[in-house]
């Protein structure tokens, strides 16, 4: 949820800063393609590596770029961090996957993975209204902070599952 509320904060602050649509569609290609590009092509490394220190890392790594994107003096440096993002969420996406078989029974698995594209489709309904009520009654610098605050709440979560319940043999 929170990705997508930044989302548009990300695209309303390039759009103010530059008024330049170029900067907005570039915003918006660098925060979605590197998590398809990471997933088509390093799906297999994914796999191999441990899944809650990856998922964690992410988290973290997306965590500081929501934390520097308010000291940010230009579009290109807004680009390039979302850029960094987009990648991080490239590599914790396909580790959430591929954990839930391990996280639930197999009998349960199907509702699980209801479940989570439920919630995720929710969330593609439901972000993009919330960024733009959030960011148009504050400003973008307080949409990232609450988006900083998601993946550190991520973090703690994901650290608290037990390694060996996220990765299969």
């Amino acid at each position: 949820l929170g990705t997508l509320v930044a989302g548009i904060a990300l695209a309303i602050d390039v759009k103010d800063r530059t008024n330049a649509g170029i900067w907005v569609g570039g915003v918006l290609v660098v925060e979605f393609l590197p998590a398809v590009l990471v997933g088509l092509t390093l799906g297999p490394l994914v796999d191999r590596l441990e899944r809650r220190t990856l998922m964690v890392g992410a988290d973290l790594l997306r965590a500081a770029v929501f934390c520097t994107l308010p000291f940010t003096g230009s579009a290109g440096q807004i680009v390039a961090l979302a850029f960094v993002a987009g990648l991080a969420s490239g590599f914790f996406r396909p580790a959430v996957y591929a954990g839930v078989p391990n996280l639930v029974p197999e009998q349960e698995l199907a509702d699980a993975n209801a479940l989570l594209q439920t919630v995720e489709n929710a969330s593609w309904a439901i972000g993009p209204l919330v960024g733009g009520v959030v960011t148009a009654a504050t400003s973008p610098d307080v949409t990232y902070w609450i988006n900083a605050a998601s993946f550190l709440l991520s973090a703690v979560l994901v650290a608290r599952i037990p390694a060996r319940l996220l990765q299969s043999a």
